[in-house]
């Protein structure tokens, strides 16, 4: 079926965070006198996907609310770079093959305007974006979606969603919503496929997207 829409992760997909913005995690929870445990990089992969805070939770073993107050720290650093394709792709899909962009991150308002601003983002999604202060649920909750596909009017087989980790595949997988994983964020190809993701599914890039569109959904 030729899709009507896509829903694209913020982070890893479209921004450029995720490598860098790990290690920024890291040195603001040593930075603040907090215990740095061991195995820390694979805890966080483990959990990256979450929202900011919950991941740090997690991970690091803190309360909620120092959890709450590092990632917000965490999201007020300036804007990192956007992957590299990912302005074109956003512009091609919207604007030449008229689709419907939906953004949903696991970001909050304060943290993901600042940077949607900064790159002009914004001009792509409109009113369809949903952050963390959206909804009651975070991924991996298929009912992560609900808002999202109400926000861009159209079913869960018109549109395909476009994620970095595990945990957005499994959103999506339980939602029936066919998935892309990219490999810009800070899991490989191996991982995708041990957990179930087809081989064709899984792209390098946004960059690599309209290519995909093409082949697979048209």
């Amino acid at each position: 079926m030729k899709i009507q829409a896509v829903i694209l992760d913020f982070d890893g997909v479209i921004l450029d965070s995720c490598t860098e913005g790990m290690e920024k995690i890291i040195e603001i929870v040593g930075a603040n006198g907090f215990a740095i445990p061991p195995n820390i990089r694979s805890t966080l992969k483990d959990n990256w996907g979450k929202t900011p805070a919950k991941a740090l939770e997690i991970s690091f073993g803190l309360d909620p609310q120092t959890s709450r107050e590092i990632s917000k720290r965490w999201g007020e650093l300036s804007p990192l770079s956007l992957v590299a394709g990912a302005e074109n792709v956003l512009s091609t899909l919207k604007f030449i093959k008229k689709m419907k962009l939906g953004l949903l991150t696991s970001r909050d308002w304060t943290s993901l305007f600042p940077i949607l601003k900064h790159h002009s983002l914004i001009r792509f999604f409109g009113s369809c974006i949903q952050c963390e202060n959206d909804f009651p649920y975070i991924k991996p909750d298929p009912r992560v979606f609900d808002c999202i596909l109400e926000l861009l009017g159209v079913s869960k087989s018109e549109c395909i969603y476009v994620g970095d980790t595990p945990i957005d595949f499994a959103a999506a997988r339980d939602k029936e919503i066919e998935n892309i994983s990219v490999l810009t964020g800070v899991n490989g190809k191996n991982e995708f496929l041990a957990i179930g993701q087809k081989e064709e599914n899984i792209i390098n890039s946004i960059a690599d997207l309209p290519e995909w569109i093409e082949k697979y959904r048209t």
